[in-house]
């Protein structure tokens, strides 16, 4: 999710690993939302705050906690 200047949210959505693409989603994501190229530093000052979600850990549990059920 990202607040813009005037207040509104919009959402942002990459796959978490996308090694073919990007090394790093959240940085990705980042570059994006801020309509940057792969190679210019992101600007100090860009953003009052980053923060982002990831499915990657949840579906790690949840296939070991299946595992777990149904063997």
């Amino acid at each position: 999710m990202a607040r813009t200047p005037d207040g509104s949210l919009q959402s942002h959505k990459l796959l978490s690993e996308n090694p073919e693409r990007y090394k790093d989603a959240a940085v990705q994501g980042i570059r994006e939302r801020l309509g940057l190229g792969a190679d210019p530093p992101i600007p100090e000052g860009a953003s009052d705050a980053f923060k982002m979600g990831t499915t990657v850990a949840t579906n790690a549990l949840l296939k070991a906690r299946a595992a777990v059920l149904f063997h």
